[in-house]
């Protein structure tokens, strides 16, 4: 569950708002991630705390997945391929979560609702029917193809930064993702965003039952120190 400080990222009728500190950290850390605070705030025009929060915030709402160098599967030996694989409607979810279980599998999508794309990579080429005999192993496939990718034209990142990008909102209830304007729903001090009243209503509803299990618990926990705490002298002589 994610908790989000909403000071961070003002709600606009379009999702998460972000300024151009927000887009200048992202573009630097996307550049070269092992960028220091101090230089992300320095290239931001922010201090560094605030850079440090609005990381913190960035990552927290998913825009950051990570911090990783990019490895060249080329420079290292190793083989990438592409597959093309075709499922029933009913089955390709089954089918992505198999095929994205398998160790060589890096990336999975499901890229329609019947054709799932994934990228592999095979240590060595002699590997490749050991590879094809896994992936014939998933049954609700259908039929796939497969191809050797021989050489990388162009490898950006997926993600632009640039002015108009915001934030889809991430609903703390159901999982689903929507630029559509969000509910709030404040914990404590805490705000969260979900995406409709049943998903409010589910959501205030768990939290009252977490809350509810906490109190138990704290009691629970307080009876039992009680029952474990020495006794002083004074009881001690009393009993």
């Amino acid at each position: 569950m994610f908790f989000t400080n909403e000071r961070h990222f003002p709600l606009g009728a379009n999702g998460m708002e972000l300024d151009g500190a927000d887009l200048a950290i992202l573009r630097a850390v996307q550049e070269d991630s092992r960028r220091s605070l101090r230089e992300l705030a320095k290239l931001a025009g922010v201090s560094a705390p605030t850079a440090a929060a609005k990381l913190k915030a960035l990552a927290a709402k998913g825009a950051l997945k990570g911090f990783s160098a990019q490895l060249s599967p080329e420079a290292l030996g190793e083989h990438v391929m592409l597959l093309e694989v075709k499922a029933r409607p009913s089955e390709v979810e089954a089918v992505a979560e198999r095929l994205g279980a398998l160790p060589e599998v890096r990336v999975c999508h499901i890229a329609s609702p019947h054709r799932v794309l994934a990228f592999a990579t095979l240590l060595d080429g002699g590997l490749e029917a050991e590879f094809h005999e896994k992936v014939g192993r998933i049954e609700p496939i259908v039929s796939y193809e497969s191809f050797v990718i021989r050489k990388t034209v162009k490898d950006l990142p997926l993600a632009v930064v640039d002015r108009g990008v915001m934030l889809t909102v991430k609903c703390e209830f159901c999982g689903r993702r929507t630029k559509d304007e969000a509910l709030r729903v404040k914990v404590g001090e805490i705000t969260h965003f979900v995406c409709c009243e049943s998903c409010k209503a589910g959501f205030e509803e768990r939290a009252g039952r977490l809350a509810k299990m906490v109190g138990k618990g704290r009691k629970a926990g307080a009876a039992q120190a009680l029952k474990e705490r020495p006794r002083s002298g004074a009881e001690a002589h009393h009993h």
